[in-house]
């Protein structure tokens, strides 16, 4: 009887530990590029937003913003900001960041209320993750 007692105990903690470490929601995910209708105007208003990455290209060619797990795919131009802004608080969002030629040069769980500043890099080009290389980096600002 102890033992049942035990594993029943065990298997609880099993399931709440399992149940605290699911992923959160991302639907609530969007971005300022793409905020049309009104509940989208409600989180970008500063009392309603609860989680905002800013990623601003301060560099000279496009890139392109994904949030994995999500629709978010935007093009942000050169002097442009995107933020991803979500009415439910999220402590940080995964953030992948393309050149324009396509490649991949930023992946990262950036905190909340934080910037992602992407800038030129001048000379040679850098080795992204054993990709091609890019002409741009992204450099986290808290």
């Amino acid at each position: 009887m102890k033992m049942i007692r035990i594993t029943i105990c065990l298997l609880a903690g099993l399931l709440f530990s399992v149940s605290a470490l699911a992923a959160p929601d991302l639907t609530s995910l969007r971005t300022s590029k793409h905020s049309n209708d009104q509940s989208s105007k409600m989180v970008r208003s500063a009392s309603y937003v609860k989680t905002d990455v800013h990623v601003f290209n301060n560099s000279s060619q496009m890139i392109t913003v994904k949030v994995p797990g999500t629709s978010i795919n935007d093009t942000v131009y050169p002097g442009e900001v995107d933020d991803i802004l979500s009415d439910v608080y999220f402590d940080a969002v995964e953030v992948v960041l393309y050149d324009e030629e396509g490649y991949e040069f930023f992946r990262d769980y950036v905190p909340n209320h934080a910037t992602i500043e992407v800038r030129n890099i001048f000379g040679a080009r850098t080795s992204g993750a054993g990709k091609q290389g890019t002409k741009v980096q992204a450099i986290i600002k808290k």
